[in-house]
């Protein structure tokens, strides 16, 4: 299968996998059958996804985290950064923590949910 793009080792969960990159896309296929469970289109990633609790965070080139719900692909959240984020994000304790290319270490939290 060739998806013209880059392929790094996926982080995998029980039924599915996230397994490779483009320039802009991000695809998550199923472990057993190979087929394409969902696609986002992020921006230029930058490092390995992140999965914690269900959100797969992802940061990018044009500088925006993504926070993607990993059953569907949907938007979880963004976060405009101030530079790019070439690198991967980590998660602890539900806080999201990223060093950007101009040497800075941002830490977020989950936004509130919008009323």
């Amino acid at each position: 299968m060739d998806l013209d793009g880059y392929r790094n080792r996926p982080n995998a969960g029980r039924r599915w996998r996230h397994r490779l990159h483009t320039s802009s896309l991000s695809r998550a296929f199923d472990s057993t059958t190979g087929t394409r469970r969902w696609q986002a289109d992020v921006g230029r990633i930058g490092g390995s996804p992140t999965v914690a609790d269900g959100v797969l965070y992802v940061g990018t080139w044009d500088a925006v985290v993504h926070a993607l719900d990993i059953a569907d692909g949907s938007p979880r959240w963004t976060y405009d950064a101030d530079y790019e984020i070439s690198r991967s994000v980590a998660v602890a304790d539900g806080v999201l923590v990223y060093g950007d290319d101009y040497g800075n270490i941002v830490a977020l939290g989950e936004p509130e949910p919008e009323q």
